[in-house]
């Protein structure tokens, strides 16, 4: 780990290179998980197989293979997947989609996005349904560390719902991002217009606190509104968001990131929407017409 931080204060990208036959891949996943924890964005240089990097480097023509194998390297994501490829088919199929979904589940939402649409065709899923698999293996993950915070600190006293309780919803990463963005940014919320930015965010809370800030309510403001109030979620998403924005180098870079994912995310459920309409036969011409502009749309950003 104090070599990735390391990595991290002299490049943002870093590529791996280890041997190519099972335990080289083994330690290339775990080498991933380490060097993407620390913000790095990483990739996998592919060896032909049966070769290590000093063979290949040593065989005639090796150089230029190797050359050719940085200049071609594997995204993360896509490694994940590729890396479990085999043990798809067959009996091993449940166990290696669990892997699979585990170990994409670590990783940054905005780093998975281009290359979901890739992943779900691997795993024979549609976009939005391997979207909602990795939604359910992060939640699962945060609450299995939250029972272990209370199992190591003992009671935290008595809920005010009674015995259980509805457990709260865990913040969507990218409209969390997107209200921190707002609340840390008296610029962001002058230039933004809520026409615009709004239709990005689904979760109601979320979507609320954001109309509040971009109508001119200020954050000191909305804060002492939110500390009237039981409700833990916003304050939840503030410090989801400040957690994922952690990733860019400043706030324009964080604003572009995550508004062009948060768009992008929107007019797939549209088109979704649209091509669910057009399967029950109740789409009107109008609708049709607009789902040819999502599907160019959609086809021009991959």
């Amino acid at each position: 780990m104090e070599q990735a931080g390391l990595l991290k204060r002299m490049a943002d990208q870093a590529l791996i290179c280890y041997d190519s036959d099972a335990a080289g891949q083994e330690a290339t996943l775990r080498g991933m998980s380490l060097l993407q924890k620390e913000g790095l964005e990483v990739s996998v240089v592919s060896l032909p197989r049966g070769k290590d990097p000093d063979e290949l480097l040593s065989s005639s023509g090796g150089e230029s293979l190797f050359r050719k194998a940085l200049e071609e390297p594997t995204p993360l994501p896509l490694y994940h997947v590729r890396a479990r490829m085999a043990g798809l088919e067959g009996q091993g199929r449940k166990k290696a989609t669990e892997e699979i979904l585990q170990g994409l589940s670590e990783i940054p939402v905005l780093d998975l996005a281009p290359y979901l649409a890739s992943i779900a065709g691997a795993l024979g899923v549609f976009t939005h349904q391997l979207a909602d698999m990795l939604d359910e293996k992060r939640q699962k993950s945060a609450r299995t560390g939250s029972d272990g915070e209370k199992r190591e600190n003992g009671p935290q006293g008595v809920s005010i719902n009674g015995a259980g309780g509805e457990a709260p919803a865990f913040p969507d990463p990218l409209e969390s991002a997107l209200l921190f963005l707002l609340w840390q940014s008296a610029e962001k919320r002058l230039q933004s217009a809520p026409e615009a930015v709004l239709p990005l965010v689904s979760d109601v809370k979320v979507q609320g606190a954001v109309a509040a800030l971009l109508n001119g309510e200020s954050p000191i403001s909305l804060q002492e509104r939110w500390h009237e109030t039981s409700d833990r979620f916003l304050h939840a998403a503030l410090s989801s968001g400040g957690d994922f924005c952690e990733a860019f180098s400043g706030v324009e870079e964080a604003w572009q990131k995550v508004t062009a994912s948060l768009g992008k995310r929107s007019t797939e459920m549209e088109y979704r929407g649209l091509m669910e309409k057009m399967t029950r036969g109740v789409a009107s011409r109008d609708d049709m017409n607009r789902l040819n502009d999502l599907a160019r749309i959609l086809k021009g950003r991959r």
